[in-house]
């Protein structure tokens, strides 16, 4: 038996009409920082959400374009941290030979 702890990420938005929760997005990352399945969408008011529908659609993409750049950042760092380990790696093993010679 073992017991695998990962680390995850989950971000929400709530849109809101008249002061009043009408519809919570949820997004869910994996420790790599990659998106994990797809875009949650619970709708409160149903009323509302409907009278307001483009409006409310303008906000998810609004909410999916975030979840994008907060996915781009996460990947990108990574592969700028992956970069960075291996320039060092070749830094490392010139030095190592320059002092061999030496």
């Amino acid at each position: 038996m073992n017991l695998a702890i990962k680390h995850t990420a989950q971000y929400t938005g709530n849109i809101i009409i008249d002061n009043e929760i009408v519809e919570t997005l949820s997004q869910s990352f994996d420790e790599e920082g990659h998106m994990s399945g797809g875009m949650g969408m619970y709708v409160q008011n149903k009323d509302k959400y409907y009278a307001n529908l483009q409006e409310c659609r303008t906000k998810e993409d609004e909410f999916k374009a975030e979840m994008r750049k907060i996915e781009d950042q996460s990947v990108v760092s990574k592969d700028t941290v992956e970069d960075t380990k291996v320039e060092t790696a070749t830094t490392t093993e010139d030095v190592e030979k320059n002092e061999s010679k030496e």
